[in-house]
């Protein structure tokens, strides 16, 4: 609606207007309609070249290029008038200048270097203020209306796009991988018209150009690019080596679909075409494959058959032209007979075998030798588009398609299963086959004594045994093997939460003691504090847990805790004396804080006594 409106008021603009005005080209305007009467001899350009100068309904003067591709700017006739009157009138020495301006504009006598002076003057600000914009072909209509075809417009405006194109763009004939570079979406200036709409511009498209890659011989691409080597357009380019119609007899290169950014972009192939002298595709419809272009001249129901080095691949491209291929002798044909051989047009890298089985799966044939039956599907699915399920409960095993919702792949066995036949584990975030499920410990607590009775907590995870080789230890390898056989605990170990001691023994992380050799046996530095034990140089790391289940000493040291604590109790309430000068408060805190270290100690061992 929008853009109706929009249409409706620009012709407002353009009709509306009195005629007493003339019309005058820029420079750059100008250029451009003589290269299009020059190089494409085209009649419109001449005829607009013909009414400068002159005066013409609509009511547009100094014409210029838009901003954008195919647009035009233009000032109405007493606006321009204004804008040069509202310069001379801060001037009053020049009025007279400005009448002669004028009498000359309205005239047509005004030399053509002095419109262009007028227009590039920043001081009449011509090219900056009161500008309108409006489309070339709508110019034409409205100067010539009903003169030329809605067909001749279009191409007079596909031209004069191109025309002012940037000078950096190029075509490119390339061949070999250089092909699958240009197919790829990620090197278009633009996903736009034909060539944004290409089914095989996805990078899961690469791996089906082997049919154009492996025959650089036969195959070329064409590519229309930026500067920046961005694809504006492209369009293979096959070599005629085999049968043509009479109509192309001598025609040795044929031009296949262009898929371009614009329309502007498609005239430019049709061109670079005809002037190489190729026979070109005619139409881009599905079913025109047998109209072609050539010498200039259309031509119906044409034959054409190529031959190529190499056609057998996994995957083929969705083929526009040359759509059959016959396997047995490397042809491809432009004709839709679909009585035999391989027809080349689905989108997936698979091609459909006339002489095959039917897939409800793919709803058209495919190649007896590359199709296996599921029954989950019952019916046929390509073996490239299949997964056979061979491991898990029989009722569940079979070929699937790929993409069947109850497949569960197992990346440890490298194995797909049925979902029904698979367990998951939040630990390893995957799923995998459930007769290799497995428990491990993954943690333990660091405050393996806050539980009466129960002197070691963890988590239990469930992991694939066939992951476990290399991550995991066995109890038996621990330090604290007797502790844990003891309490009847066999889990492996995730071998991250341990390390290996001095003793080529390991222990728990987070129990981590480090443990002395004294005259009464093993002992921490903490014990050895308690018991008034000087620690020896030599010791070793262990755990918690190994050290206490094997230490002799714990009743004694537990009897040696409590003294010293009863000791300190009676340096706070005053029953022992202590040295005046020490900062009372501060030594009271301290003592404070050792007592609830030994009294954590005292809970610690009478606990594991028991």
């Amino acid at each position: 609606m929008i853009h109706r409106y929009n249409s409706f008021t620009e012709d407002l603009l353009l009709e509306n207007i009195i005629n007493e005005s003339f019309i005058y080209y820029t420079k750059d305007f100008k250029d451009s309609l003589i290269k299009l009467r020059n190089l494409k001899k085209s009649t419109i350009a001449q005829n607009l070249l013909e009414v400068e100068y002159t005066d013409v309904k609509p009511d547009m003067t100094f014409i210029s290029l838009g901003d954008n591709e195919g647009d035009i700017k233009f000032t109405q006739f007493k606006k321009a008038l204004s804008l040069i009157k509202k310069v001379e009138d801060s001037e009053p020495s020049s009025q007279n200048l400005y009448k002669e301006i004028e009498r000359r504009l309205s005239d047509g006598t005004i030399r053509q270097n002095d419109v262009f002076d007028l227009f590039t003057d920043s001081n009449y600000e011509l090219s900056t203020k009161s500008r309108n914009s409006t489309g070339i072909g709508r110019l034409v209509n409205q100067i010539f209306p009903g003169k030329y075809s809605s067909k001749e417009v279009e191409e007079f405006v596909n031209n004069f796009k191109n025309i002012n194109k940037p000078s950096e763009n190029k075509f490119l004939l390339v061949k070999g991988e250089d092909i699958r570079k240009y197919y790829l979406v990620s090197n278009y200036e633009q996903e736009a018209g034909d060539l944004g709409n290409s089914c095989m511009r996805y990078d899961k498209c690469q791996k089906y150009l082997d049919i154009y890659v492996k025959n650089p011989e036969i195959v070329s691409l064409l590519v229309y690019v930026t500067e920046e080597d961005k694809v504006l357009g492209r369009a293979l380019v096959w070599k005629l080596n085999d049968h043509k119609s009479s109509d192309i007899e001598d025609a040795e290169i044929f031009m296949d679909r262009i898929y371009g950014k614009d329309d502007s972009v498609t005239q430019l192939f049709r061109d670079y075409s005809d002037k190489q002298g190729w026979a070109r595709r005619t139409y881009s419809g599905y079913s025109q494959v047998r109209n072609v272009t050539y010498k200039g001249e259309d031509h119906s129901y044409v034959d054409m058959r190529i031959k190529l080095d190499n056609a057998n691949f996994n995957y083929y491209p969705y083929m526009d032209t040359f759509k059959r291929l016959r396997i047995s002798d490397n042809l491809l044909f432009n004709d839709d007979n679909e009585e035999e051989d391989w027809s080349l047009t689905c989108t997936d890298g698979t091609y459909e075998d006339f002489g095959g089985v039917w897939s409800d799966y793919h709803d058209r044939r495919i190649p007896e030798d590359e199709a296996v039956y599921s029954d989950w599907e019952d019916t046929y699915i390509l073996r490239n588009y299949a997964v056979e399920v061979t491991l898990g409960s029989r009722r569940y095993r079979g070929w699937y398609p790929e993409d069947h919702d109850s497949l569960v792949y197992d990346e440890f066995r490298e194995e797909w299963i049925n979902e029904n036949d698979a367990v998951y584990s939040e630990f390893l975030d995957k799923s995998f086959f459930n007769e290799d499920e497995e428990y491990i410990i993954t943690w333990v607590d660091d405050d393996i004594y806050s539980y009466a009775y129960n002197k070691f907590r963890g988590d239990n995870e469930l992991v694939s045994d066939q992951w476990t080789s290399g991550n995991v230890i066995s109890t038996r390898k621990m330090d604290c093997y007797s502790y844990l056989e003891y309490n009847d605990i066999h889990l492996d170990i995730f071998d991250q939460i341990v390390s290996l001691n001095e003793r080529d023994d390991y222990y728990f992380n987070d129990l981590k003691v480090k443990v002395y050799e004294t005259e009464d046996g093993l002992l921490s530095e903490e014990d050895c504090n308690i018991l008034g034990i000087e620690p020896s140089g030599k010791s070793y790391t262990t755990d918690e847990l190994a050290y206490l289940f094997r230490n002799p000493n714990l009743e004694r040291i537990l009897e040696a805790a409590n003294e010293e604590k009863s000791k300190l109790e009676n340096t706070i309430s005053g029953k022992q004396t202590r040295l005046e000068f020490e900062d009372d408060e501060e030594y009271i805190k301290k003592v404070e804080q050792k007592i609830r270290k030994l009294n954590w100690k005292i809970e610690v061992l009478e606990d594991w006594i028991e």
